[in-house]
C-alpha cells in the first residue's frame, strides 16, 4: 500500500461544525491588545475579540440595529449558544454564525491602525479560515456596504458573478446577491420586493437584446421577460393582461417563488446575452478572416 503523505492526509473535507467551534474558541480566548491612542502613548487590555469588538466598535454599527451589544445580537440571530451546543444544529445555523462572525471580524479590523500587529493576525486568520472553508461548501462572501461593514454569505455561481461584472449600478448589484441569499427563501415578499428593483438592469438592456434570444416567434426572452415583470404582482398592481395575472395570483406561494426564481433566473440570461450581443462587430471581424466550419 503506498503511503500517503502528511498533505493527503490532511487534504480531507471541512467539518463545518467543528471549524465553527474552532473560530468561536479564538473569538473568546483572552488577549493582551496593546492599544495605541491618537494621542500618544499606548496601553494593553486583556480582552477577548468578542470583548474588544463591544468595547470599541459594536455601538459605532451602522447594522446593529437597536442591540447594545454582541449577546443580544447573537440571541436574537439564535446562535447564543452555538456553536458550544450543536444539537440541534444545521447548514444554515452554521452560516449565519459565520456570517455573524465575518461582520464581528471586520468591525475589529477597522480599529487596525490602532491594535497590534500581532494582535492583528489572529483576526486575518480567522477570516482566512472562514473563507476557505465556504469556498469548500461552494459558497462566497459578499460586502454590500463597504464603508460601514455588511457581510453576507450566498452561493457561489459562475454565472450570476459573471452577471454582476456587466451591471455598473451598485444597488442593483447588491440587489442581485440578496435575491441569492439563503434566508430569502420561502420569503415572498422580500423576493417580489427585490425583483422589483433588479428590473431596472432589465430596462437597461431590454432594447439590446429586442428580437435577439428566442424559441420560437412565440418565445422570445425580451417579450417574455417583460410579460411576467408586467403581468404578475412583481411591478403593477394593474397588469396590461389580466388573464396572465389572474392565472398568476391563483398560484400556490411554492408555484409563484418558483416563478420569481424563473424572472430572476431569466434577467441573468438577458444581461449575459447584452454581452454576446456587444461581441458582434469583433465576431463580424474574425469570421471575415476565416472560413467557416
Amino acid at each position: 500500500m503506498e503511503r500517503q503523505s502528511i498533505f493527503d492526509k490532511l487534504n480531507h473535507d471541512y467539518d463545518l461544525f467543528a471549524e465553527c467551534k474552532k473560530i468561536e474558541s479564538k473569538l473568546c480566548e483572552t488577549r493582551g491588545w496593546l492599544m495605541y491612542f491618537l494621542t500618544g502613548g499606548a496601553k494593553q487590555y486583556k480582552k477577548s475579540i468578542y470583548q474588544f469588538v463591544d468595547t470599541y466598535c459594536f455601538t459605532d454599527w451602522k447594522y446593529r440595529r437597536t442591540y447594545f451589544d454582541i449577546s443580544e445580537m447573537r440571541k436574537s440571530l439564535e446562535i447564543l449558544d452555538f456553536p458550544n451546543n450543536t444539537d440541534t444544529a444545521n447548514e444554515k445555523i452554521a452560516l449565519t454564525y459565520l456570517e455573524f462572525v465575518l461582520n464581528i471580524i471586520t468591525l475589529a479590523l477597522n480599529q487596525s491602525d490602532l491594535i497590534e500587529d500581532q494582535d492583528l493576525s489572529i483576526l486575518y486568520i480567522i477570516n482566512e479560515n472562514i473563507s476557505k472553508v465556504l469556498d469548500s461548501k461552494n459558497y462566497i462572501i459578499y460586502n454590500l456596504d463597504e464603508k460601514h461593514t455588511k457581510l453576507i454569505i450566498t452561493d457561489k455561481s459562475t454565472q450570476i458573478t459573471a452577471a454582476l461584472e456587466l451591471v455598473s449600478n451598485e444597488d442593483i448589484r447588491h440587489d442581485i446577491m440578496q435575491y441569492t441569499h439563503r434566508d430569502l427563501n420561502n420569503d415572498l415578499a422580500g423576493k417580489r420586493k427585490l425583483l422589483s428593483q433588479i428590473y431596472k438592469v432589465f430596462e437597461e438592456v431590454r432594447n439590446d437584446i429586442k428580437d435577439k434570444v428566442k424559441i420560437n416567434k412565440n418565445h422570445i426572452l425580451e417579450k417574455d421577460l417583460g410579460s411576467l415583470f408586467n403581468n404578475t404582482d412583481v411591478r403593477h398592481a394593474k397588469p396590461i393582461n389580466i388573464n396572465i395575472y389572474n392565472n398568476f395570483m391563483a398560484l400556490s406561494p411554492d408555484e409563484k417563488e418558483a416563478w420569481y426564481d424563473r424572472i430572476f433566473d431569466m434577467v441573468i440570461t438577458a444581461i449575459q446575452t447584452k454581452k454576446y450581443i456587444d461581441m458582434k462587430d469583433d465576431l463580424d471581424n474574425i469570421k471575415s478572416n476565416g472560413q467557416e466550419t
